[in-house]
């Protein structure tokens, strides 16, 4: 039960970065997603933001960061996993 309550907060803190990280530094483009400065940030394994270096220039998302950005954060697939296993966590201490 103390993994699921790690698994939890994990996946929150990871939400929230997600978030605040694509809302920043992530922009769209004729149907593509990118990076909007480099050098490129990344969401996996833990989302860090591209590089202060501030080259005004696009750069695309890799595999692993697109499909984390389509299927997770535009769905908000990411925030509903996270509101499951918070109701799932509390629902097993009582």
């Amino acid at each position: 039960m103390f993994i699921l309550i790690l698994v939890s907060v994990y996946l929150t803190a990871y939400t929230v970065a997600a978030y605040t990280i694509c809302s920043k530094y992530v922009v769209e483009q004729s149907g593509k997603a990118y990076w909007s400065s480099g050098p490129a940030g990344s969401l996996f394994p833990w989302p860090i933001k591209n590089g202060e270096i501030g080259i005004p220039m696009l750069f695309e998302l890799n595999g692993t960061d697109l499909l984390i950005y389509n299927y997770l954060i535009k769905t908000y697939l990411l925030v509903i996993l996270c509101a499951v296993l918070w109701a799932f966590t509390i629902l097993l201490f009582y």
